[in-house]
């Protein structure tokens, strides 16, 4: 009977989250701290968007308490920024650190997450040591083929041991409490909270921040129809109060406007994270929330709206914007119809045309709303006071968006239009540049005395011996007492930090060289980019590109340094004994070849400690992170770097022993121990899927970034870098459907697991029928391509010895004209495990009418089997 495989990988860019890694906004965040005072008074909760994205302060009725969250960071990005807080020495510190980093390759391990935490810890020990800190678990969440859940409680643990190291640190366990994050009780994505999950945190730390949760204990969430980060959103507004001499912002969510207007009866109401923030529809569906949520709920004084940014970076009509502006005022004036109503312009965009084409024109159409209206007044200023020469200041431009000074500017415009009578003040000039001037020399100090300690002492390679570290070491604790010392003047940490760096900067070149290898006497070793993604150098034969791979520990990603008489080096791999060429033109791939050449390559010091830099006259490598070109290395160099640039993470390579080879030559595999392994949704599942909707999806489909076998061991794995496509159930069907998406798209299958005697499990190969309604898509795999037809085809990958394997879908990216793949097989060596054929998930015996595969006496199937021996899946088959 033929079998109903559900299974669908379709690649599909997915729309960027706005908690991506390397968004700007993330650095507009930061930026934007530095418009606010922290003092000996200050409670500050320090994390990600999970800290973020709730109102701590109104949540805790306490206007002490500060959210210095940031949506995306990670432990490194955090810790750069740490300064922003340790300035001013608050009372106390709530941490959540690590989730992105789980989440993050080359970060994702519970020892990465560990190592960032112990360092805030010591860092918050030695520049504040009256600061209590309060290191919270990371919470429950659904995992992906990045972030595999199990290393949550392994991380949570190791942090619950390094608080012990700490006198001033206190370890808060949240994850046994919020179950029902992953399982969406209180969560719309798996990983974020609605109410009545920060209802069970705020009630868990209540007694660490001294203050009680304001939330009802009877409330439930109220999502007011929406879904998503907005919907979250909205469930805190229904629970929070609103005062009658409260002044409610609505719309800017980028900074914490409380602490630039100095108010405790300032509250905001933005919908998502900072400029654009929420459409003006979305906004209209929280305000039932905001000012009726509670029945305990008051009328407030004044309702500040910022509202329409979003909407002039794309092009809808600027009339119906308009429309729907005055729409949202009305509404507002329904909920409030005594309030005092102030609409603020929309800020100028760093571009002329837009704000003359689209700002200009929608900002006049406020002006009349507002004259048309009784108590609502127009504040042109906030436009105004920003533009220079027709565009956003220069000076208050930060990626597009504002920075510290362009809110504290902002935010006198805000104050002189609310009235110092209602209690506001705004942050001035004077004060945002006094705070900048402070974090900026406090963090190039820091910046220096953590390089000097994370210099490795000892003799092997990447290491600086203790005579050459010890006049760095012995400056390290005088610079962290100027830091302690609140009567440290800018000018000394300027010059302590310029001095430090420089002594830090004359080490580096010092670091230990590998050692050479000759004739009589090899050192293999791996080369690594530890700050671009952990990849490893991976030789793939002669005249191939050198590639970034997984730590596979195979020869293949094992070298050796054979010094020619010049003193540079041949770098030969350990596999197959090509060179590392220097032949390449700038922004090309570096190649491996069989024969020796002309030049050799030179090692040098980075400007981070531990890692090299790798050059042959003007040519370097360089490491991308780049798929579509299979994470190979490039030449990076040009008349600028000239082969000595030090800063590039892509340039700086750490160089360590290999281990021992784990290789599995493909003359060792035993073909009787070959089976064969199904990809289907009968013999595993997608983890974490996601329904298409609101997703810009036809209705109907599945989104998934992994699927993997209901098998433990071996585990196979097909994983991607963007989210698949899998019909529901109206789609069923025999058949995988591969999409290329911007022309090229990648999948790897991989397997993890040992056989019975221990030894790990190989793939071997693969089978499967091709076809397409799109005549010329592709799928290329181990150096073959397979160009699709309407007519079905056949395939067979043979002679494979590897882990894992990479698939690209090429052609063209039009949704349902992928290339359509039947009866996908894995065929995988599982050593001393001959026997029969078996498929994933299969507990019992195959049925008697199962088709009959032929395998020739290497493992290799046979479509069409001759006269002769075969190995199949009911036996051992002589055919006649």
């Amino acid at each position: 009977m033929r079998k109903q495989l559900l299974t669908v990988f379709a690649l599909f860019l997915a729309a960027m989250s706005v908690w991506a890694q390397g968004s700007p906004w993330r650095y507009n965040r930061y930026n934007g701290f530095k418009a606010h005072k922290i003092t000996d008074k200050t409670i500050v909760f320090f994390g990600n968007s999970i800290t973020n994205m709730h109102e701590w302060w109104e949540a805790f009725n306490n206007p002490n308490i500060v959210n210095r969250g940031v949506n995306g960071a990670e432990t490194p990005i955090m810790l750069e920024h740490f300064e922003s807080v340790l300035v001013g020495q608050p009372a106390k510190i709530f941490l959540m650190m690590g989730t992105n980093d789980l989440g993050t390759p080359g970060m994702n391990t519970p020892a990465h997450v560990a190592k960032s935490v112990r360092t805030a810890l010591m860092r918050c020990q030695k520049e504040s040591p009256n600061t209590q800190v309060y290191v919270q678990s990371i919470l429950p969440c659904t995992g992906n083929n990045i972030k595999d859940t199990k290393n949550v409680p392994i991380t949570n643990d190791s942090l619950k041991n390094i608080c012990t190291e700490f006198a001033n640190a206190t370890y808060i366990d949240l994850y046994p409490l919020l179950p029902g994050i992953p399982t969406h009780q209180y969560s719309a994505d798996g990983t974020h909270l609605s109410m009545t999950g920060y209802r069970i945190w705020c009630n868990e730390i209540a007694k660490y921040v001294g203050s009680n949760c304001v939330y009802p204990a009877d409330a439930t969430d109220n999502w007011g129809g929406l879904d998503g980060i907005a919907g979250m959103r909205n469930t805190y507004f229904a629970a929070l109060p609103v005062k009658a001499d409260d002044i409610i912002m609505l719309g800017d969510d980028n900074n914490d406007w409380h602490e630039l207007l100095h108010a405790n009866n300032v509250k905001q109401r933005g919908g998502a994270w900072g400029y654009p923030s929420n459409d003006l529809g979305t906004m209209t569906s929280m305000l039932n929330n905001i000012f009726k949520g509670r029945s305990d709920n008051k009328e407030p004084k004044m309702v500040c709206i910022m509202q329409g940014y979003k909407e002039m970076q794309d092009a809808t009509d600027v009339a119906t914007v308009a429309a729907n502006y005055k729409t949202f005022v009305e509404k507002v004036r329904s909920y409030c119809p005594n309030a005092v109503i102030k609409l603020f312009a929309v800020i100028p965009s760093p571009t002329q045309a837009k704000n003359a084409g689209r700002s200009d024109v929608f900002n006049a159409e406020i002006e009349k709303i507002a004259a048309s209206m009784d108590n609502v007044d127009y504040v042109p200023g906030s436009y105004t006071s920003l533009l220079k020469d027709g565009v956003l200041n220069a000076s208050y431009n930060m990626n597009g968006r504002l920075n510290a000074r362009g809110y504290a500017k902002l935010s006198q415009v805000v104050a002189e239009a609310i009235g110092a009578e209602n209690g506001v003040t705004a942050t001035t000039d004077a004060e945002v540049e006094e705070l900048i001037a402070k974090i900026d020399a406090r963090s190039k100090l820091v910046s220096a005395l953590q390089t000097a300690g994370s210099l490795s002492i000892g003799n092997g390679v990447g290491q600086y011996t203790p005579a050459n570290v010890a006049p760095v070491l012995t400056g390290i604790d005088e610079g962290y007492a100027l830091l302690a010392d609140p009567a440290t003047t800018n000018e000394q940490l300027t010059a302590k930090s310029s001095a430090y760096a420089s002594l830090v900067t004359s080490v580096l070149p010092k670091i230990n060289m590998p050692l050479a290898s000759n004739d009589t006497e090899e050192h293999w070793y791996q080369l690594y980019t530890p700050n671009r993604g952990l990849l490893y150098n991976t030789s793939q034969g002669a005249e191939k590109e050198l590639i970034g791979g997984q730590n596979t520990k195979y020869k293949n990603t094992m070298w050796k340094f054979v010094q020619r008489d010049d003193k540079s080096f041949d770098i030969v791999n350990r596999a197959d004994q090509t060179y590392v060429s220097p032949d390449a033109k700038y922004d090309t791939m570096i190649k491996t070849t069989a024969t020796r050449p002309d030049k050799g390559w030179t090692l040098s010091y980075a400007n981070v400690s531990g890692v090299f830099i790798i050059s042959s006259g003007n040519v370097q490598l360089n490491q991308t992170a780049n798929k579509k070109k299979n994470n190979g290395v490039c030449n990076w160099s040009n008349k600028n770097t000239l082969g000595q640039d030090r800063s590039d993470t892509g340039c700086q390579f750490a160089i360590v022993d290999a281990p021992a080879p784990e290789d599995i030559n493909i003359e060792d595999i035993d073909p009787t121990c070959i089976k064969d392994y199904e990809i289907s949704l009968q013999t595993g599942s997608f983890v974490s899927p996601t329904t298409g909707k609101n997703n810009g999806f036809p209705e109907g489909y599945v989104l998934a970034k992994l699927w993997e076998s209901n098998e433990a061991n071996p585990k196979i794995k097909v994983t991607t870098g963007a989210n698949n496509m899998m019909p529901s159930e109206v789609y069923k069907g025999d058949y995988l459907m591969w999409h290329p998406v911007g022309g090229n798209c990648d999948y790897t299958v991989s397997v993890e697991g040992v056989g019975p005697n221990g030894q790990k499990c190989i793939i071997t190969g693969y089978t499967f029928t091709y076809s397409s309604a799109t005549e010329g898509q592709t799928i290329t795999v181990a150096g073959k391509t397979f160009t699709a037809k309407a007519a079905e085809q056949q395939a067979e990958v043979t002679d494979l010895c590897e882990t894992s394997t990479v698939f690209k879908a090429g052609g063209t990216s039009v949704l349902g004209k992928s290339v359509i793949l039947k009866d996908f097989i894995v065929k995988v060596f599982v050593p001393g495990s001959a026997g029969d054929v078996t498929a994933i998930g299969n507990a019992t015996a195959p049925a008697i009418s199962a088709p009959v595969y032929y395998y020739d006496l290497q493992g290799r199937r046979v479509l069409n089997p001759a006269k002769g021996l075969y190995i199949t899946n009911t036996g051992r088959k002589v055919v006649k």
